[in-house]
């Protein structure tokens, strides 16, 4: 049953970033495009939530908000620093680094929560970190002239961000049992509040007659709503999907065999919607993605 349910994680994972990559496609790549579409995609996700079952009260107390609030802020925290990483280095070894987020909810599953690890899971994970190098290897060549110090300090400090906001969902997870729903409501809310602030700060600065944006000025096409909507709710499904992995297994397991997962499913979308080629350490990397799923679902 848990194989069923990472299937549907990776198909809402291939169906979230075809849909966000063409929604962002369909506007300008300014820093308050990016963060209207933080606060669109939250907004949405926030709504198609309370719609659904099931409909329980929010605790309405600083230990159940802490988490979800705190998870809010630092993913915008992280969102923006990969908005600047990508403009000013590599995208493929930009997003390759941050996958590497999921190290930091390791560390804390192994020494704040006991997780345990045998032998087939230990090889497991070192199949998932080959995988990764191989990925690393596969881009790094590519655009070797964008590497900067800026730029190693957008992707550490978008890497090191999201690394922690996940830590609060573990946390929220050890705490809280079938609270999931009420989480993400709390997170998708408190997002789209920060980045709303946001963007009305960049709109009054965009007021001065040299630094107008003529982009965002101008209504976004019906399409870029469709897709926005289309990717929050694939973003739903991959987050509750997420919450409930983090109840059944420990984050030994859960994070290597989710990396492996996005690995295959991101090279897959690039390869059949975008066209993007699959050279041959990439390929190799898929190899150990799933020889690492195997491993660690023993």
């Amino acid at each position: 049953m848990t194989a069923l349910w990472f299937l549907i994680f990776g198909l809402s994972r291939g169906i979230n970033s075809v849909y966000t990559k063409k929604a962002q496609s369909s506007t300008s790549s300014t820093y308050r495009s990016s963060i209207f579409f933080v606060f669109i995609y939250a907004l949405f996700q926030a709504i198609f939530l309370v719609t659904i079952p099931p409909f329980k009260n929010i605790p309405m107390t600083m230990d159940f908000l802490i988490y979800p609030t705190l998870f809010g802020v630092f993913y915008i925290i992280s969102y923006i620093m990969l908005f600047y990483a990508l403009g000013t280095g590599p995208t493929g070894l930009t997003n390759v680094i941050y996958t590497f987020h999921s190290i930091l909810p390791m560390i804390t599953g192994i020494f704040i929560w006991n997780d345990k690890l045998d032998l087939l899971k230990t090889i497991g994970i070192i199949f998932a970190a080959i995988s990764i190098y191989l990925f690393y290897q596969s881009v790094k060549n590519g655009d070797k002239s964008k590497m900067s110090v800026k730029w190693i300090i957008y992707v550490v400090a978008a890497t090191v961000a999201m690394g922690i906001a996940v830590i609060f969902t573990q946390a929220f997870s050890q705490r809280y049992y079938d609270m999931n729903k009420q989480y993400l409501v709390v997170y998708t809310i408190t997002s789209s509040i920060i980045s709303l602030v946001m963007f009305l700060m960049t709109k009054h600065k965009m007021n001065r007659p040299q630094q107008k944006d003529n982009a965002m000025d101008s209504p976004l096409p019906m399409r870029y709503y469709v897709y926005v909507l289309l990717a929050a709710i694939s973003q739903n499904a991959v987050n509750l999907l997420f919450m409930y992995f983090l109840n059944i297994m420990p984050s030994t397991v859960l994070f290597p065999t989710m990396n492996s997962v996005n690995i295959i499913v991101f090279v897959l979308v690039g390869k059949l919607f975008f066209s993007e080629k699959l050279n041959r350490l990439s390929f190799l990397g898929i190899c150990c993605s799933i020889l690492s799923l195997v491993l660690l679902n023993i």
